[in-house]
């Protein structure tokens, strides 16, 4: 009967861990394996994607560029889209992608292998790729998604791409992928030359937040850059990494006749960037929301050297715990006491937040110039009768005042850093002297 028992327990062992292991799937949407039919976009530009999953063709006199290769299940229908054209997949020469991920990359190792094409990559995708997905920032906690590959060639932020003709020019978008990459291409059309945008889009797979993300610690930062940059392109057409992301099946239909003009709605571009835009800066603001759960404090000390009380706030991390043995740098911010958790963004943004205590040191109004600029000559004044500045007097008060004050009543290592604009800025210069 015990052993029944054991051998109950281990098959129920077993199903529960072949459901977990199952269940731990990437998102998967049926149009990225559903066919569509090749079509010209623009010049030598061709579609050869699945009904969502963006493939494109440059077509070349010295061979082809193939940008993407949807699932690892891809290969017949792109292989099928391609030859109905009338070219042949083992015509390509070059490979790009616009992203690591494993629904744009998934048969590169085999197009690669079967053709002897040349495999071109922004060098921040470079080790996701090699490791079939594994080490993607968060794509990778579902283990390998395709087959790894290893680039022939690196880029980076515009770099160009030349074959037969034809030259594209990456852009570095990252954010959805460290690497992830836009091009723009000229594709002459008779006696008309378009400039085609292919964008890749920043939507966000993450679902915590980005301080969160320790193996991406300026994914937000990228982010930032990414919608400023997409914003300032100038193109005449333009696709995406999603055929739903241009509205590909509104534009036209399998049998619609050739008419690149279709793919030139800006509006539509600037809209769902703007959409992607207001989905970052909501995770932001719910992200730097959670400064209200820290634990912010407000504490005074009575400076016997500049002769005032000095007030100033204290933002302890969220993981603070004064019964334990972990000590936290502390970052002075100068004229900070209001604007403490303007300042937490920042360091929020950075991957900071979480192992630093900030102190924002309310300024007294009346005596701010003095206490951050240095002791200079009335004759450099503008007024005779400005006040002489003893920045040597504040600074005094934060190393044998101030500091002590933290050191006393909080769990501080030792590491201290000062930040400060305009005379702040001033008074961190000359401590430094």
């Amino acid at each position: 009967m015990k052993k029944a028992i054991i051998l109950s327990v281990l098959v129920m062992l077993s199903a529960l861990t072949a459901f977990s292991q199952q269940s731990k799937k990437p998102y998967y949407n049926p149009d990225w394996s559903k066919p569509y039919p090749a079509f010209r976009i623009a010049g030598n530009l061709y579609y050869v994607g699945t009904y969502d999953l963006a493939c494109y063709l440059l077509v070349t006199p010295k061979g082809n560029i193939l940008i993407n290769t949807g699932l690892g299940d891809s290969y017949p229908l792109i292989k099928n889209s391609i030859e109905s054209l009338g070219f042949s997949i083992n015509d390509t020469k070059i490979l790009l992608i616009t992203q690591a991920h494993h629904d744009h990359a998934g048969v590169l190792a085999q197009i690669k292998k079967q053709t002897g094409a040349k495999l071109y990559v922004n060098g921040l995708d470079a080790d996701v790729l090699k490791s079939g997905g594994k080490t993607d920032y968060e794509m990778g906690k579902y283990g390998e998604l395709f087959e790894p590959v290893i680039p022939d060639k690196l880029l980076k932020d515009r770099s160009t791409i030349k074959m037969g003709g034809t030259k594209l020019t990456l852009l570095s978008h990252p954010g959805h992928t460290k690497g992830s990459s836009s091009y723009l291409v000229n594709v002459k059309d008779g006696n008309k030359t378009y400039k085609v945008l292919i964008a890749n889009l920043p939507s966000i797979v993450i679902d915590g937040k980005f301080s969160e993300v320790k193996a991406y610690p300026n994914i937000q930062k990228d982010y930032a850059y990414t919608f400023k940059a997409m914003k300032n392109i100038d193109f005449d057409l333009w696709v995406a990494s999603h055929a739903g992301q241009f509205n590909l099946h509104e534009l036209r239909q399998p049998d619609s006749l050739y008419d690149p003009t279709i793919f030139g709605d800006k509006k539509a571009y600037f809209e769902y960037l703007d959409n992607l835009e207001k989905s970052y800066q909501k995770k932001l603001n719910e992200e730097f929301a959670s400064v209200n759960a820290q634990k912010m404090e407000r504490a005074n000390v009575k400076s016997r050297i500049l002769n005032q009380e000095r007030e100033f706030a204290i933002l302890l991390p969220q993981n603070y715990d004064a019964k334990l043995n972990k000590k936290y740098a502390v970052l002075y911010m100068l004229d900070s006491a209001e604007t403490i958790a303007a300042k937490f963004k920042l360091l929020s943004a950075n991957n900071l937040a979480s192992e630093t205590i900030l102190v924002g040191i309310r300024p007294v109004k009346e005596t701010r110039d003095i206490d951050l600029l240095p002791l200079y000559l009335k004759s450099d004044l503008e007024s005779e009768n400005s006040p002489m500045g003893r920045a040597d007097k504040f600074l005094e008060f934060m190393e044998t005042e101030l500091m002590p004050y933290m050191k006393k009543n909080y769990k501080v290592s030792g590491i201290n850093a000062v930040s400060g604009h305009s005379r702040g800025g001033v008074f961190v210069i000359y401590s430094l002297l």
